[in-house]
């Protein structure tokens, strides 16, 4: 009985998540741009077999440039251009299940990076 019990045991597997570190300069006047690429014009099957939450993760790592050459005004434009952003996907796209998953997960990625 003890063997049965040894076999029917699972075992928790931890995946390591892999971090994602660096910075990323854009110019200013380059930030429509960036949101149109990033957000608005980004489908979600083009960017599956990358790394997950890749929107999220380029995003991050412009905001963390702009904090740390201190930029306020930068960070701010980019967050508020971020969130409009993808506001306005979820409302063209109301009834996709696919890009309102794929937004909350990178929502969700960029508040916890």
């Amino acid at each position: 009985e003890r063997r049965w019990q040894e076999c029917n045991m699972q075992v928790a597997v931890q995946r390591k998540e892999k971090v994602f570190q660096g910075m990323l300069e854009y110019y200013k006047e380059d930030e429509p741009l960036l949101i149109r690429n990033l957000i608005t014009d980004l489908k979600p099957q083009a960017v599956s077999a990358t790394v997950p939450c890749l929107p999220a993760y380029i995003l991050y790592m412009c905001i963390r440039h702009a904090d740390y050459v201190s930029d306020d005004q930068k960070v701010h434009s980019l967050l508020t251009s971020t969130i409009n952003g993808i506001k306005k996907v979820l409302k063209k796209h109301n009834d996709d299940f696919q890009m309102t998953s794929f937004w909350l997960a990178n929502t969700c990625r960029l508040l916890h990076c």
